[in-house]
């Protein structure tokens, strides 16, 4: 996504311009595709989300639309709905296709930073400006455990693969890892020396990853929260970090 107000898509083994996605009115703040790839959702400064076709670039639906920024987007295991956080202090689950709600605003007491679907696509986390994560049962429309709670806004948040664990980052200069189930801690703090902007499960979820504002990344044994190689090191504050597919 771009400040120019669209997103594009690419051929990955040519480099070459496949589709433009136009009719944002602000810049892009998300991109993401459906799990099967028919699908991408984006997300925008003009307060809306759209969904569209990935073939033809042509909008599915009817804009989703907040009261203000969205900041995150994204599907669902099975691609049939989207999650959207956003500024307004509400994340918000949509049907795909019609663009109608699937289910009530998940509120939250700030800013939503980031939302995202369990692996069995019945539960939703969210991180907050409010300094909590949560996770919402989406039959019930309530918080299925105690808040995830830091000493500053939570950057992001989420599940292990088997949807058993979440690890969340903060501007409190930690990371942690807690029962999803419980929401109690399950180790110590992941203790950084700037903000922690990111964090993220290895495919097997044995390890996670941390990227930090003081320009390093850390890998983490994600039961023992001991380091397990030295840190990873830029030349300025790192935003995003991930495993390959392979770990």
């Amino acid at each position: 996504g771009s400040y120019d107000q669209t997103a594009k898509v690419w051929e990955a083994a040519s480099g070459r311009e496949h589709l433009t996605l136009k009719g944002h009115r602000d810049r892009v703040s998300s991109v993401g595709f459906s799990t099967e790839g028919h699908r991408i959702v984006t997300g925008s400064f003009d307060q809306t989300a759209r969904v569209w076709d990935a073939a033809s670039g042509i909008p599915v639906g009817s804009p989703l639309r907040h009261r203000a920024t969205v900041v995150h987007t994204a599907f669902s295991p099975d691609g049939r709905r989207v999650v959207t956080a956003s500024s307004d202090g509400t994340a918000r689950v949509w049907n795909r296709d019609s663009g109608l709600p699937a289910a009530p605003p998940l509120p939250q007491g700030a800013g939503v930073l980031r939302a995202s679907f369990a692996p069995d696509g019945r539960r939703v986390l969210t991180a907050s400006a409010d300094w909590t994560a949560r996770v919402w049962d989406l039959a019930a429309i309530i918080p299925v455990t105690p808040t995830f709670r830091h000493e500053n806004r939570v950057t992001k948040a989420t599940f292990s693969s088997d949807g058993r664990r979440v690890a969340t980052a903060s501007d409190d200069m930690t990371g942690r890892i807690w029962d999803a189930a419980s929401g109690e801690p399950i180790s110590s703090a992941l203790n950084h020396s700037r903000e922690v902007l990111d964090v993220a499960f290895s495919p097997n979820s044995e390890t996670v990853v941390t990227a930090c504002w003081d320009g390093t990344a850390h890998v983490w044994d994600s039961l023992s929260s001991r380091e397990v190689m030295p840190p990873l090191h830029h030349g300025s504050g790192i935003v995003h970090a991930v495993f390959s597919g392979d770990g």
